[in-house]
């Protein structure tokens, strides 16, 4: 425990060197840990460290803010740390990477704002060189970069960017994410086939297990993210025994209780949207159909009254009602209730462009409920096509 007028602390402030080992403790330490150093690292006196570590700390705490869910303040203190930058300033090697970080949290921090287009410009004003560094920087404005295509439907951009910075000999933890990403466009475009390859190569390379799940490897964010996008090939590919296999991993591994990230609270929600895709399509008969409302029900408490982590006018939540109406239907054996489709009516049709923000739902949920034939009247229909188009 920190204790701030203890060794290390000159007057209540964090000393260079202490400075700098919170900074470290921030990436590697749980998600309580990473808020409280960051929030004792910012004690500091900006003149008493680096310049280099006072970028670092500026990055690392609008990550902090970023999952949190505040990315205005993110924005606001990168943008305010940049403006103290004089133009002449020389770029080390290691502060140009830095620079490239805040950038990328730019970005990330604009594709939660859904502006999209301003995640992409944003990456393109740095420069990238060849150090170690720069060029894992340079993974991460990329792969923001190609999510933002990813929204914005330019799934070509979300392919090459991406492919332009894995290394076919070394992956690092960030290039997890890079990969993760690249597999879930593969899926966008239906080439799934492609999108399982790119997974099993890239996890082989890094010594990474995609079936035998051990506790502290899903300690890495990187690697959980990892997993989500091989449990969803998987789905998408029919193997439904190997996705819920790691699907229930990491459910375990979530748990019940409060999550410090918003991040880790939609890894959650893409958990169990996976796992209730896989009870509704598997579904055969009357308990297995119970089953399945029971996982829409229970998706929709902890995705919308518990987290909010799903809007209840966004379009992935509109699908969720879908589901759970046509889950309900097929186990009354009967017409269901239909508020869910009226409260999905009301997002598709209303004059409102979203986006789907979970991989599966637009990837191989909506030709799924597209394909089905529970009431939906042919402007629905025509509506969720288009709004998948849009995405």
């Amino acid at each position: 425990m920190l204790v701030e007028n203890s060794v290390g602390f000159i007057d209540g402030c964090p000393t260079p060197v202490i400075v700098r080992a919170l900074l470290q403790a921030s990436k590697f330490a749980d998600n309580c840990w990473k808020i409280r150093s960051i929030q004792v690292a910012s004690i500091a006196r900006p003149g008493d460290i680096p310049i280099s570590d006072q970028a670092y700390l500026v990055y690392r705490h609008s990550f902090v803010l970023r999952c949190t869910g505040q990315p205005d303040r993110a924005l606001f203190i990168i943008g305010k740390f940049l403006d103290t930058l004089p133009f002449s300033y020389t770029l080390s090697p290691l502060l140009n990477a830095i620079y490239g970080l805040l950038l990328s949290s730019l970005s990330w921090a604009y594709i939660s704002q859904r502006k999209f287009t301003d995640a992409i410009s944003v990456g393109s004003q740095w420069i990238p060189g060849v150090s170690l560094y720069e060029t894992r920087a340079e993974q991460k404005i990329v792969t923001a970069r190609a999510i933002a295509h990813r929204h914005l439907g330019r799934l070509d951009h979300a392919i090459r960017d991406p492919k332009s910075v894995l290394s076919a000999s070394t992956i690092s933890r960030a290039q997890l994410y890079t990969v993760a990403s690249l597999s879930d466009v593969y899926c966008e475009k239906q080439q799934f086939r492609l999108a399982y390859d790119v997974l099993e190569a890239n996890a082989k390379t890094s010594g990474l297990s995609l079936t035998n799940v051990d506790v502290i490897p899903l300690q890495d964010t990187y690697y959980r993210t990892l997993l989500l996008s091989f449990s969803h090939v998987c789905s998408c590919l029919g193997m439904y025994v190997e996705s819920d296999a790691v699907l229930l991993r990491l459910k375990e591994y979530f748990g019940p209780g409060p999550f410090a990230t918003t991040n880790d609270q939609q890894r959650l929600v893409r958990t169990l949207v996976l796992l209730a895709q896989n009870q509704h399509r598997q579904a055969t008969d009357l308990i297995q159909w119970h089953c399945a409302v029971d996982s829409w029900h229970n998706l929709i408490h902890i995705a919308i009254y518990e987290y909010q982590s799903v809007s209840k006018s966004g379009w992935d939540y509109a699908l969720i009602c879908l589901s759970l109406h046509h889950a309900r239907r097929m186990a009354m054996k009967e017409k269901a209730d239909d508020r869910w489709l009226r409260k999905a009516s009301e997002i598709f049709l209303a004059p409102v462009e979203d986006h789907f923000w979970i991989p599966s739902m637009l990837s191989n949920w909506v030709s799924y409920i597209l394909d089905q034939d529970f009431g939906l009247s042919a402007e629905l229909r025509s509506r969720i096509m288009v709004c998948a188009r849009l995405s």
